[in-house]
């Protein structure tokens, strides 16, 4: 909810050469607000500016896209102008997150209401089980970033990250171990949580790694 939502890169570039944390097409939770070109006062977007921090913001041809923030939280919004536009209008995609779109609309409109807050911690915010795993893969991702010569053995991420304190005994116990093969899954949906994994996340999805068996094996 407090996350950095911010501009680390130009936002012309291309999903697949750069992150797409803030793309409306890539996280249903960025809010996209049609005005005219010129639209009369009491038509512009200054109703959803008011009382709310203005953290970022970048503009280029698809339209001015702004980090918003108030005592609830962090918004993302995309202004773009349409000149045939009487007033002024939210684009929703009719997709498969036309849920999350709405409630990212509901959540940045107005403030919570007690009949909308049960859907926007479903649709808008990770469950207290998302964000304990994904924490635990950020500091796996941290662990195998580290400034070293060598990557860190798996037995290294388990007792350091995954399962501090133990010490699971002689290599070979560690070798059959079930937790060995837990930390090999868990080093695996790391990376690719790092490489694409993320946008399902934007999404409000979670699944599974889908890095390959090499990969996976790929730490000693």
């Amino acid at each position: 909810m407090h996350g950095g939502w911010s501009f680390p890169f130009p936002p012309e570039l291309s999903a697949s050469a750069s992150p797409a944390i803030w793309r409306a097409h890539e996280a249903p939770s960025v809010v996209i607000l049609e005005t005219a070109a010129d639209p009369p006062l009491a038509n512009r977007p200054g109703s959803v500016l008011v009382r709310r921090s203005i953290l970022n913001e970048v503009s280029n041809r698809n339209g001015r896209h702004l980090v918003l923030s108030d005592k609830h939280g962090r918004y993302r919004l995309l202004i773009r102008e349409k000149g045939s536009l009487p007033n002024s209008g939210y684009l929703v995609a009719g997709d498969g997150y036309l849920e999350m779109r709405l409630a990212a609309i509901a959540r940045l409109h107005g403030p919570p209401r007690r009949n909308s807050s049960a859907m926007d911690r479903q649709c808008l915010r990770p469950s207290k089980y998302q964000r304990h795993r994904l924490v635990l893969l950020l500091k796996i991702l941290d662990r195998l970033s580290a400034n070293e010569m060598r990557l860190p053995t798996l037995r290294t991420i388990a007792t350091e990250v995954i399962y501090p304190q133990s010490q699971f005994g002689r290599a070979l116990e560690w070798k059959t171990s079930s937790a060995r093969r837990q930390t090999q899954r868990l080093v695996s949906e790391a990376r690719y949580l790092m490489q694409a994994g993320y946008r399902d996340l934007l999404k409000g999805r979670t699944g599974r790694s889908k890095i390959s068996t090499d990969q996976i094996h790929s730490l000693p």
